[in-house]
């Protein structure tokens, strides 16, 4: 999916698009993920068999708690699954596989089950343990032991700027000449002459030099006009902000399961509750007088 921007297009996806055999992040998950559990393994095996998988997918991530919830919903009660996370290149100081630090201020409170790591130099790997209904913990372990692994894609944005000559070229150099044709409305046999005009302008964004690009082919092509086809395109393909899933999910309050608010809930249910009746009752109270004090007056 495409939709236009000030810097070009973008290419959007959206986690309800998750791969078959992918399962998309609970709503509760404020990023466009999907997620997919394989058989056990050890841990430096990981990365390469998520991207047997699929070309984007990494292992599991998880940088907020309900990401932690997601992730460790994968596999049963009282059982571990390994995530991308580790301290291989300096111990104690454990990064994810997309070379982010792990930073416990992201989380409501400490991922690790014992408050911290062990000091066991040989656990460097984390798994996640999907330990009750209502806890999920990291612990380090032994990069060599087999468990599960977790993987995800992230289904995130993809700028495709407008200006980018390579991309531009490329497109018209590997698409069939059919295909270009019948979307740009033109003759296969200036398809071409394109693809030699974006090749100059790719060679001068990389030179000092100035290339002269025919654009005689472009601009008096009959019914082939590139630019007010490329903004139809744009406009055909322009996504509404408020429709998109991760628009939906800022308007909706995350999942807390803490017992505290729970209770804390009902608490405020409660006094809302009695304030209400107390009110109704200073009313019918009011009214009873009312009717007493007017039957008081009726002559007998």
């Amino acid at each position: 999916m495409f939709r236009s921007s000030e810097h070009g297009l973008m290419q959007r996806h959206r986690a309800d698009d998750c791969p078959i055999g992918w399962e998309p992040a609970p709503i509760s998950v404020q990023n466009e993920i999907c997620y997919r559990k394989l058989s056990d393994d050890k841990y430096g095996k990981g990365p390469n068999l998520c991207q047997n998988e699929d070309p984007r997918a990494t292992m599991a991530m998880p940088k907020s708690d309900q990401e932690i919830k997601a992730v460790a919903s994968k596999v049963p009660l009282g059982e571990y699954a390994w995530i991308g996370l580790d301290d291989q290149s300096q111990e104690q100081h454990f990064r994810f596989n997309d070379d982010e630090a792990l930073v416990i201020s992201n989380y409501r409170s400490s991922p690790w089950d014992s408050g911290s790591p062990t000091d066991d130099v040989n656990k460097n790997c984390v798994k996640v343990l999907h330990k009750d209904e209502r806890s999920f913990k990291f612990f380090d372990e032994n990069c060599s032991v087999k468990l599960p692994i977790v993987c995800q894609i992230d289904l995130s944005y993809d700028m495709i700027s407008s200006t980018n000559v390579e991309t531009i070229s490329s497109t018209f150099t590997n698409a069939p000449q059919s295909n270009i044709a019948t979307s740009y409305g033109l003759k296969e046999t200036s398809q071409s002459s394109l693809v030699t005009s974006y090749s100059q302008l790719q060679s001068a964004s990389t030179s000092s030099t100035s290339v002269h690009v025919p654009s005689c082919c472009i601009c008096n092509h009959r019914n082939a006009s590139l630019s007010s086809k490329t903004d139809h395109l744009i406009n055909k393909l322009r996504m509404e902000k408020k429709s998109l899933s991760s628009y939906k999910r800022t308007k909706i309050s995350a999942e807390d399961d803490r017992v505290t608010s729970k209770y804390l809930g009902w608490f405020g249910g409660i006094i809302v509750t009695l304030l209400f009746c107390f009110i109704v009752f200073l009313d019918v109270l009011q009214i009873l007088n009312s009717s007493s004090y007017f039957s008081n007056l009726t002559p007998k």
